[in-house]
């Protein structure tokens, strides 16, 4: 939520990227976006078949591009459950935070209305590109790659 507790607020690129507070799974908060890298925002179920599909991506670049693009995985915990999450998290071998988003809200916030979305963050903290639901990898790739490591 912004700093007034709006969730009314605007999510395009170009605009700031909504700041929030969530717990990763060993209980850390997770407040700000790095200033110095490109952040991968990534809403994503346990459940969600293109979300288990993109883990390997999202690790590819969590460990061969973590200079440039930090990424993190915010979990619909609201629609998911904890067992599952962590799962998830060991069968897949994930290398990046995820987040738990308990109540829905930061969902809310970034209006995610499928699963999987991705939001692209630059290092001033503006929407650089928005990824909604079931993208094959080719297409993920190459978005990461044009607002990121392109530049």
């Amino acid at each position: 939520m912004n700093k007034d507790g709006d969730t009314n607020i605007n999510i395009k690129i170009g605009s700031d990227a909504p700041t929030f507070n969530l717990k990763d799974l060993d209980g850390r908060v997770f407040k700000n976006f790095p200033n110095d890298r490109y952040t991968l925002v990534n809403f994503w179920a346990s459940w969600c078949k293109p979300c288990r599909e993109e883990a390997a991506i999202l690790n590819h670049y969590n460990q061969n591009y973590g200079d440039k693009l930090f990424v993190i995985a915010i979990n619909s915990t609201n629609k998911d459950n904890l067992a599952s999450v962590i799962n998830f998290q060991k069968t897949y071998n994930v290398t990046y935070p995820i987040l738990l988003d308990r109540l829905g809200e930061v969902s809310k916030l970034y209006k995610v209305t499928s699963l999987p979305t991705t939001y692209i963050v630059d290092d001033r903290g503006k929407i650089v590109e928005v990824l909604y639901g079931n993208l094959n990898s080719n297409e993920l790739i190459d978005k990461i790659k044009k607002v990121t490591l392109s530049r």
